[in-house]
């Protein structure tokens, strides 16, 4: 199976399947491998992403929220 991003390609793979006994449940450890793909991307690998803290900005607006009471 391989799918499509914006910039690379992922390629996944399931190993080492195992059957249950009633034949219901497949367990599986999946593999993924991502390989970078320039032609797709608008920058480079060296580039610099800035994520912000979402746990951190939630609890900051928790402690203003009830500030404001």
């Amino acid at each position: 199976m391989c799918k499509r991003t914006c910039c690379d390609r992922v390629r996944q793979n399931k190993n080492d399947i195992k059957y249950s006994g009633s034949g219901t449940t497949v367990d599986y450890q999946q593999a993924k491998h991502m390989e970078f793909v320039p032609q797709l991307s608008n920058g480079t690998e060296n580039d610099t992403v800035t994520v912000p803290n979402i746990p951190a900005v939630v609890c900051i607006l928790c402690v203003e929220c009830s500030l404001d009471v």
